[in-house]
């Protein structure tokens, strides 16, 4: 009876012993793959920290070049602004000049008008 007590242990010992190596098993499985879902997930971080700091050099590039442009058209703006006053200083220059050609004719006109109206008269008088 003994006898059969201890094989009967021995056999329940087995058992157990086959059951443990199982969950053993079983646990380094879910080790590996719990492993391996890790090591994706940090593999998709390192490409996404990748992506997000390649958006992130595009939109500082597009944002420099925007403000180059706006420099560039506030530069273009103030030449522009700077051409018309020229253009407008030039004009009145221009408008001065003519009025005083004006005057000048005009004068001139009078003086010939005037020399006409008295060498007649001097000259019939002389006679």
């Amino acid at each position: 009876k003994r006898e059969e007590e201890l094989v009967q242990q021995g056999a329940e010992a087995q058992l157990l012993l086959q059951k443990l190596e199982a969950m053993d098993k079983e646990k380094q499985e879910l080790t590996r793959q719990q492993d391996e879902l890790k090591r994706e997930k940090d593999e998709e971080t390192k490409e996404m920290q990748q992506r997000l700091q390649t958006l992130e050099r595009a939109k500082e590039e597009l944002e420099g070049q925007e403000r180059s442009l706006r420099e560039q058209q506030d530069a273009e703006r103030v030449s522009l602004v700077q051409q018309l006053e020229n253009v407008k200083k030039e004009k009145e220059e221009i408008e001065q000049r003519a009025t005083l050609l004006e005057a000048q004719q005009r004068k001139q006109e009078e003086e010939e008008e005037e020399v006409k109206q008295a060498s007649p008269s001097a000259s019939g008088g002389l006679t």
